[in-house]
């Protein structure tokens, strides 16, 4: 009768790794608090502890045809709060982990400041929306004119996806 079932741990162990492999490619999700996430990653060789993690972001953009005021404010642990400044209106959620993580490999990309600055108009623009953007503590402001940097437009265009931006 034993041999009947001899089977079962093979079964176990091959279900198992398959799941494990499956896992494999994703960092793990820590949870913070009720109702947020935290993507971990790891940290560059030499890199000070926490590099890598989402940092800090706010996006203040106003202007455009409209003359929108908004506000968005993106914490570490993957939570954000949208504000609408016409209305009052206010929003808040959390990122998925892919969405977190995206935007930990764009906020932490050395060369973001830079290519903020390389986003600024070459003359004046009328009816582009204005951002005051903050990543980690470091301020910047811009105008889109329609000639952003790459890696600034996937920064904007991550929050905007994910958020009422």
């Amino acid at each position: 009768m034993l041999r009947k079932y001899r089977w079962i741990p093979l079964v176990a162990v091959v279900a198992t790794g398959a799941l494990l492999s499956a896992c494999g490619g994703q960092k793990p999700v820590t949870p913070t608090a009720p109702g947020t996430t935290s993507v971990a990653t790891q940290n560059a060789p030499g890199a000070p502890p926490g590099a890598g993690m989402l940092s800090g972001i706010t996006v203040h953009r106003t202007g455009g045809i409209a003359g929108v005021d908004e506000k968005l404010v993106v914490t570490p642990a993957g939570s954000w709060t949208y504000t609408n400044g016409r209305t009052g209106k206010t929003e808040t959620g959390n990122f998925t982990p892919d969405q977190a993580l995206a935007l930990t490999e764009i906020a932490s990309d050395p060369g973001l400041p830079q290519a903020i600055a390389d986003s600024a108009p070459k003359g004046v623009c009328n009816d582009g929306f204005n951002y005051a953007i903050e990543v980690a503590g470091r301020s910047h402001r811009l105008e889109d004119c329609g000639e952003l940097k790459p890696l600034v437009g996937a920064l904007l265009g991550k929050l905007t996806e994910a958020t009422p931006l």
